[in-house]
């Protein structure tokens, strides 16, 4: 997958770009592809929810970069900074899926947290990442 195809789904999912938004939209998502730093779920075999994301010790600076703007990150880091996520719909069962997924490839995360739009201000939303343990029976 690229970026194009990466944005059509979104676009799909009813995500609009600005002109000036589409050079930088490609280039961004190029990258976090690249870096394999994005995540889709699906439903019904449609793309559902998808996700981008940054690990790392230094949330701040992705809470202050541009929105098209491409970081490193450290896959060392105890915190998940969701850069970017467009879904469908929220439910406790897609916060499972997220959460186990990234999870799975990141066992050392302790954190996420993500930057919360509104029309009356913005906010960072901090969450204590949950593990769930099976019981295993010998």
């Amino acid at each position: 997958m690229d970026a194009i195809e990466l944005m059509v789904i979104l676009g799909e999912m009813k995500v609009r770009y600005r002109e000036s938004d589409i050079e930088p939209g490609i280039e961004y998502f190029n990258s976090m592809i690249k870096d394999s730093r994005v995540i889709i779920i699906r439903k019904d075999y449609l793309p559902y929810a998808v996700l981008t994301f940054s690990i790392t010790d230094e949330p701040d600076k992705y809470l202050k970069k541009g929105p098209w703007e491409y970081l490193s990150h450290d896959v060392n880091g105890k915190t998940i900074y969701i850069e970017k996520l467009i879904s469908k719909g929220w439910d406790k069962e897609l916060r499972r899926d997220f959460e186990s997924t990234l999870t799975f490839l990141y066992p050392q995360i302790e954190y996420g947290i993500w930057h919360r739009w509104a029309k009356w201000g913005d906010r960072q939303v901090i969450t204590k990442v949950k593990r769930r343990v099976e019981n295993v029976r010998n």
